[in-house]
């Protein structure tokens, strides 16, 4: 078989969307694959007024290019992104932070609750994350509750249940909370 690479223009961003398990003809990603997403966040469904707007509107048969057209406006550039992950770089992250983080990470692997834990991936999502959530607060030094607020996005798809965890209805949102606040926090 034979590998053809393609240079890809930053920046570059893949969003997935995942069916609930139930639904046919989903399946799983495995471990290798899940750990490539930085974060996974939970939708929910629309409120009813919101849904029955998305109903109006499909009830028409607009064509959505046209809408697009009209009603979208260009917020950023990739120049503009490309700015602000070079400035969200700079942000300072003390070693402290750093090892709270790398205590994180490799405590979900002892976990007796986790089949399998995060790897050093995590680490470096817990790291970008927390240093964009300081930036976005208008710091430039990361601080431990950027890491506690960032860890469930960034670790839920990361760790995987032993078989009586799940059995015995634990989630693993509740599990990885329950962990990070068994981790010391360290005074920056």
């Amino acid at each position: 078989m034979l590998f053809r690479s393609h240079k890809l223009d930053r920046p570059f961003l893949v969003l997935a969307t995942q069916n609930p398990i139930e639904s046919e003809g989903t399946y799983n990603l495995p471990e290798a694959q899940l750990d490539r997403f930085m974060f996974k966040l939970f939708a929910d469904y629309p409120d009813e007024s919101e849904e029955i707007e998305i109903l109006k509107m499909h009830g028409k048969q607009d064509d959505v290019n046209v809408r697009l057209e009209e009603e979208l406006q260009t917020i950023t550039s990739p120049t503009e992104i490309m700015r602000v992950i070079r400035e969200n770089a700079e942000v300072r992250v003390d070693d402290k932070l750093v090892d709270y983080i790398n205590k994180i990470v490799r405590l979900t692997r002892q976990w007796p609750q986790f089949h399998m834990g995060a790897s050093p991936r995590a680490g470096i999502s817990l790291i970008q994350g927390a240093r964009t959530l300081a930036a976005f607060t208008g710091r430039d030094y990361a601080v431990p509750d950027d890491v506690v607020q960032i860890v469930l996005p960034a670790l839920r798809h990361r760790v995987i249940l032993t078989a009586e965890a799940e059995v015995e209805g634990h989630i693993v949102d509740e599990l990885l909370t329950e962990l990070v606040r068994s981790v010391d926090v360290p005074r920056i």
